[in-house]
């Protein structure tokens, strides 16, 4: 990256495991050490394309200098999703489907470009309204706040 050159987060979503949208319409507009955030629907077991297997293309990706992040939503197989080595990063647990690409897991709060990040789906809006009460109610800046999950709080 070039000094004064800014990092980006992109935030996007349905990519459904397009490897040519990916190629095509994502890949070319981010540079080393930006961020792109896929809010649901990033496609775990549907990138198997043309020419490219699902594990070669991820392959691929984790070459890229940039870093993906995602969080589940419907269109994602979570059988194999779950079978990823789950980690901690940035202060929340994860899955690493490769070293740059991240799965975000629900109810997990992660820091990330010195902000805090709540995760949050649809499927667990019940159990997540608590927590959200309580991370709204209770920002900490990233650097203070103890490496436990939201739910863990409450």
């Amino acid at each position: 990256m070039a000094e004064g050159e800014l990092k980006m987060i992109y935030v996007t979503g349905d990519t459904h495991g397009n490897q040519y949208k990916w190629i095509e319409q994502i890949d070319t507009v981010l540079n080393a050490e930006d961020t792109i955030l896929v809010c649901g629907d990033f496609g775990i077991g549907f990138w198997n394309g043309r020419y490219w297997s699902e594990e070669m293309f991820f392959d691929y990706l984790s070459e890229q200098k940039y870093t993906i992040l995602f969080v589940d939503g419907n269109h994602e197989n979570f059988e194999k999703l779950n079978s990823y080595p789950e980690d901690m990063w940035s202060g929340g647990r994860v899955h690493k489907i490769r070293n740059n690409v991240i799965h975000l897991i629900r109810g997990e709060t992660y820091c990330i470009e010195d902000n805090l990040f709540f995760v949050m789906g649809v499927g667990t809006l019940s159990i997540n309204l608590l927590a959200q009460k309580e991370f709204l109610g209770g920002r900490k800046k990233c650097h203070q706040r103890k490496n436990t999950t939201m739910l863990e709080r409450i």
